[in-house]
């Protein structure tokens, strides 16, 4: 019924976002931000909606550097720059502002899903290296470039315990290298 209403268009990309229904809130977020580009709400929900779906990080990024220019001590800002760091590997700047939030608000409702979060996030980006470490290993093995491939055993090892099948891998490798 009115279309041209920044308020109730914004109201509605709210209430549209509680209902996960992101892409239709984006769009009205889009169409609020030409109009008015410099309105904290409206940069601060296209941001949020960017981190919980895990697209445009890097506008959500600029978006909420932005706001955190004007609100240097807003919660959602803070909260969903944590968010955003975690999911692009760079656990220590989340870590930064988790650590504010808490000199903020120290019974902050989000901060152990933060911190929890933050440690998951962490430990798979740390499992994954270690499976790309390893699976590098095997391809070098496979190659035959065996003294490469026991290197990069040893460095899985120095890092994790492994299973005994990774160990007869190693012991392969070691033949192999001792062969050529």
């Amino acid at each position: 019924l009115n279309p041209k209403d920044e308020n109730i268009r914004f109201d509605f990309a709210k209430k549209l976002s509680w209902f996960k229904k992101f892409d239709e809130a984006k769009g009205h977020l889009e169409f609020l931000l030409q109009s008015n580009p410099i309105k904290k709400e409206y940069q601060l929900l296209r941001a949020q909606i960017a981190v919980w779906t895990n697209t445009d990080l890097e506008y959500a990024k600029s978006l909420l550097g932005k706001v955190l220019e004007k609100e240097p001590n807003n919660l959602e800002v803070l909260t969903s720059l944590a968010e955003l760091n975690y999911q692009t590997q760079n656990f220590e700047l989340s870590e930064d502002y988790i650590k504010r939030i808490e000199r903020i608000d120290a019974q902050n409702i989000n901060l152990s899903e933060l911190k929890n979060n933050l440690v998951t996030q962490r430990k798979r980006y740390e499992e994954m290296q270690l499976d790309s470490l390893l699976n590098e290993a095997r391809n070098l093995l496979t190659e035959k470039k065996c003294i490469e491939a026991v290197k990069l055993f040893k460095i899985y090892f120095s890092k994790t315990s492994a299973n005994e099948s990774v160990y007869l891998e190693l012991a392969n490798a070691f033949v192999c290298s001792n062969n050529n």
